[in-house]
C-alpha cells in the first residue's frame, strides 16, 4: 500500500513491507544511482559484508531516503552485536562497570526521558564499527533502564550491503533497524565523495534534494524529542604513509543538522573492528552546537579535537590527527 506526502516541498511516496515503511523520491530514484552509491559505501566495509542485486523490489530500502520501523528491546540487540563480533556482550559488561561511562550514559538517558535529543557522534570509521558503537550506546541505556527511542544517520550506500546473521546475509538498513526506530540514508558531501563516479553521474540537485528530506525529518524527530541519533559527523577519515590516521572535518551542513537547542552532543570514540582489544569511550561532557555560522566552525573544531584526543587515549598502536576545517558544500 503506497502513500503520498511532502516533506519540506518535496514530493514523496511512502510504502510499508513487512512492518517497515519506507519513503521513496517521486520519481524513484534510478538503478545506476543506487548501483554507484553502493560502490562509495563499500571502501568501508570489511570481509563482514556483502554486496547485494541492485534491484529495489527484492531490497526495498534501495532507492529510499529513509524508513522506520520500530526498535527492538536491548537484549535482542544485544544478541545479534554477538553474532556481529563474539566480544560485544563483554563489551557491554565493561561499559557498565566503568563508573565514569555510566555517569555519562545516565546523563544522556535523564536528557532523552526529559526529552531532549541526542547524537551519538562516532567515528567515521567501518561500517561495522558505527553499527556496533550504535549498539553499545543502545544497549547500555536499555540495560540501564532508559525508555528512549532511536535513529542512525547513515550513507545511502549501505542499501547495497548486507551482512550475514544466523546464515542469512541480511541487508545493513535491516540489520541497523533493529536497533533504530528510523534509519535516515544519506548521501556524503565528504571530498573522497566528490571525487568519486558518483559525483560525476549523479546530479548535485539529487544530492541536495535527499539530504534536504533528511534533515528535515530528522528535525521533526528532534522537535519530537527523546531520541538517540548515532550519525559519524566526521568527513571521511584516511591514512598517510608515516601511520597517522588523520580525521576530517564534519561538513557545515552535518553540524547544522544537530544545532537545536535541545539536542545534545555526546561524542563517542574507540576502535572495535580488526581490533586486538576492543574499545568504546564517551566523552563526559555533552556538548551543543549553536547553529550561528560565525562560530559553527570553531565548534566542529572543538567536536572533531574531543574525538581525536579519545581515540589516541582508548586506541593502542595507531596515531590519530584532526585535519582541520575543510571548505564543503552544505
Amino acid at each position: 500500500m503506497s502513500e503520498q506526502l511532502n516533506i519540506d516541498g518535496v514530493a514523496l511516496d511512502r510504502e510499508e513491507v513487512a512492518g517497515i515503511s519506507y519513503t521513496y523520491p517521486i520519481p524513484r530514484m534510478p538503478n545506476e544511482y543506487i548501483a554507484l552509491s553502493t560502490e562509495l559505501s563499500s571502501a568501508h566495509a570489511d570481509d563482514k559484508i556483502v554486496k547485494l542485486d541492485t534491484n529495489p523490489e527484492l531490497h526495498p530500502a534501495q532507492g529510499a531516503y529513509f524508513l522506520a520501523g520500530q526498535a527492538q528491546d536491548w537484549e535482542f540487540v544485544a544478541n545479534m552485536g554477538e553474532i556481529v563480533d563474539p566480544r560485544f556482550k563483554n563489551m557491554l559488561e565493561s561499559l557498565l562497570q566503568d563508573k565514569q561511562k555510566v555517569k555519562t550514559l545516565q546523563r544522556i538517558g535523564e536528557h532523552l526521558e526529559n526529552g531532549d535529543s541526542i547524537v551519538n557522534a562516532v567515528p567515521h570509521s567501518s561500517l561495522i564499527d558505527i553499527g556496533l558503537m550504535h549498539a553499545l550506546a543502545y544497549t547500555g541505556l536499555g540495560r540501564l533502564g532508559y525508555d528512549f527511542r532511536a535513529g542512525i544517520v547513515i550513507s545511502q550506500g549501505v542499501t547495497g550491503l548486507a551482512s550475514e546473521f544466523n546464515g542469512s546475509n541480511v541487508p545493513l538498513p535491516t540489520a541497523l533497524s533493529w536497533a533504530s526506530d528510523k534509519v535516515w540514508l544519506v548521501t556524503p558531501r565528504t571530498e573522497n565523495a566528490r571525487r568519486s563516479k558518483f559525483s560525476e553521474v549523479v546530479p548535485a540537485s539529487q544530492i541536495n534534494q535527499q539530504n534536504k528530506v533528511v534533515r528535515a525529518d530528522i528535525a521533526d524527530e528532534q522537535e519530537r524529542g527523546g531520541m538517540l541519533i548515532t550519525a559519524a559527523l566526521s568527513g571521511t577519515s584516511h591514512q598517510e604513509e608515516n601511520g597517522i590516521h588523520w580525521l576530517n572535518a564534519p561538513t557545515p551542513g552535518s553540524l547544522r543538522m544537530f544545532a537545536r537547542s535541545r539536542t545534545y552532543i555526546a561524542v563517542a570514540f574507540g576502535k572495535i573492528e580488526g581490533s586486538d582489544t576492543p574499545t568504546f569511550g564517551l566523552h563526559e561532557e555533552l556538548k551543543q552546537i549553536s547553529g550561528d555560522d560565525e562560530v559553527l566552525e570553531a565548534e566542529g573544531h572543538e567536536l572533531m579535537s574531543i574525538m581525536t584526543d579519545g581515540l589516541n587515549t582508548t586506541v593502542n598502536a595507531t596515531d590519530f590527527a584532526y585535519a582541520g576545517i575543510h571548505k564543503a558544500s552544505s
